[in-house]
């Protein structure tokens, strides 16, 4: 981004990060002489309120995705786009209006609210009896609620459509009727929820998890499945039964949203989707539930999301020994963070925990990258600490050059690889992950985020600042991860860090830096060391 003073104006140039998101034609393709190219220019029409002019709806798009990247969301969000069809309301005679003069009379703007539709029964059976009728306006504005909840795939559907809209307009001698292009392009004869809307009003949803008496097993399983985008983490055990009794046949669905990349970037509720998905395949088990796994716990690593990479060890102890060829792929693959290699071992070692014909196999490899010293220093003291978990005495020698050579400093030290000798540490990789849909679980959940909730006015404080560029992983961003983890619960197991020399201390967040000063965060630092006493 420049700003452009002469204009007083930001604008988004084919340069730099662009160049890489796709955009036709290629950076290189581009004459020198006709770059710099503006893709989007950026006007602040009030305070605390920009207008950004993209012109295009695959630079919409790009721009949306560019901008949720770059800019934390608690100090700006895209709250609505405003869209202007040029093609078919324009007068070639005239010129083309400056960005900011669309916005200068709202009372133009046809708001389509999405939100007020959905929670007024109403109106939304008013808008299914014109929608037959309906011909495109000029100027209309819509919510970006679907690209925050659903992803960037939504938005680009949602895209498409527009466009082929406006050319079906533009090929028009009089108004079209955006229903009409709809069926035609389905194929399909006008839906009957039309014709009963007319007559009958639909009343307003209920939340699932709010209904004591559900009946899950007259659900279907697509209606199943979407309820784990709209009822956050509060779906009940009776839910997860009802999932898991469907056995293999709901096992696509459930992949579709844990292997599917979007999904695991969204907000709001359906942030929680890939946590259920997880779970649920996992319960489920069986073959067809390997590969979404595995694809589950790259993308719980890219998107850091705790809730499912410290449930993966018991979750593909289940699954057994058939998994432990993808598993040990990833840790083999050089390219891989160290984080990822580190739960694929935990994974494999969960699998021997539970199948003993494994165990000699499976801690030959974790030792063989904990000796490695062509290995990173991260991985290997990883590696290690596994070792210690499992009390695997043969190794002592191993742990202990580990702990002189200072690669598992901050990690675990001479007096807990002695200790680790006689004493196992397994929670980790055999606890029920399934307990998350516990009653209790479940509301010891909401108490913890009403108590992390924050004021509006120290909010806006909070946000106002944040420096730009900040790591919101670091700075325990409750938008993202409303929790910070299943050992967050008021009854987890004291850390090292909670009880030294007998005085309680003051409680570590699990995302900030490591207090033993190794530079590393808490959660992959100190917070699996057995609590010390003097």
């Amino acid at each position: 981004m420049v700003f452009d003073e002469t204009k007083r104006r930001w604008l988004w140039q084919y340069e730099f990060e662009a160049q890489d998101m796709g955009f036709p034609p290629a950076y290189d393709a581009i004459p020198p002489d006709h770059r710099p190219i503006v893709l989007a220019s950026c006007h602040e029409v009030e305070p605390n309120r920009l207008h950004v002019y993209v012109r295009s709806t695959s630079r919409l798009t790009k721009f949306l995705v560019f901008f949720d990247k770059h800019i934390p969301r608690r100090c700006a969000e895209g709250e609505f786009f405003d869209e202007y069809n040029l093609i078919t309301v324009h007068d070639p005679q005239k010129d083309i209006p400056a960005p900011e003069d669309y916005f200068r009379d709202e009372s133009k703007i046809a708001f389509l609210d999405g939100e007020a539709i959905a929670s007024d029964p109403a109106m939304a059976a008013q808008l299914l009896c014109e929608i037959t009728e309906r011909c495109m306006d000029a100027l209309t504005r819509h919510r970006f609620a679907a690209f925050y909840a659903d992803g960037e795939e939504q938005m680009v559907g949602a895209m498409r459509l527009r466009e082929v809209l406006a050319v079906k307009q533009y090929a028009s001698d009089k108004p079209i009727r955006p229903f009409d292009v709809i069926l035609e392009l389905i194929k399909k004869p006008m839906p009957a929820i039309v014709e009963s809307a007319r007559s009958d009003p639909p009343a307003p949803r209920q939340p699932a998890a709010a209904s004591g008496s559900q009946d899950w097993a007259r659900l279907s399983d697509e209606e199943l499945v979407r309820l784990v985008f709209t009822e956050e983490d509060r779906l009940p055990m009776e839910f997860a039964r009802e999932v898991i009794s469907r056995g293999e046949r709901i096992v696509a669905r459930l992949d579709e949203v844990a292997s599917e990349h979007c999904a695991w970037h969204r907000s709001g509720a359906a942030w929680w989707a890939p946590v259920h998905a997880v779970f649920l395949l996992g319960a489920i088990g069986g073959e067809a539930a390997i590969d979404p796994l595995i694809e589950a716990l790259l993308l719980a690593e890219e998107f850091e999301n705790e809730w499912v990479t410290e449930e993966l060890p018991p979750i593909f102890g289940r699954l057994g020994p058939k998994a432990l060829g993808p598993l040990r792929a990833i840790v083999l693959a050089a390219k891989a963070d160290w984080m990822t290699r580190h739960t694929a071992m935990a994974c494999m070692a969960a699998v021997a925990l539970r199948h003993p014909q494994e165990d000699a196999e499976v801690f030959r490899l974790i030792a063989r990258v904990a000796t490695d010293e062509a290995e990173g220093d991260d991985v290997r003291a990883w590696a290690g600490q596994i070792l210690l978990h499992f009390s695997k005495r043969e190794h002592k020698d191993l742990l202990l050059k580990l702990v002189d050579s200072g690669i598992a400093e901050g990690l675990y030290g001479k007096w807990d690889v002695r200790k680790g000798m006689w004493m196992t540490n397994l929670v980790h990789y055999r606890h029920d992950w399934l307990e998350f849909y516990r009653p209790d679980q479940v509301a010891d959940r909401r108490r913890r985020l009403e108590r992390k909730r924050l004021p509006e006015r120290e909010a806006w404080r909070e946000a106002l600042s944040r420096e730009w560029g900040a790591d919101p992983d670091l700075e325990n961003d409750p938008s993202e991860n409303p929790y910070d983890g299943p050992d967050d619960a008021p009854d987890a197991p004291e850390n090292a860090l909670d009880r030294l020399d007998g005085e309680p201390k003051t409680k570590v967040g699990r995302n900030e830096p490591c207090p033993c000063g190794s530079g590393k965060k808490f959660k992959k630092c100190c917070l699996d060391r057995p609590v010390r006493h003097a």
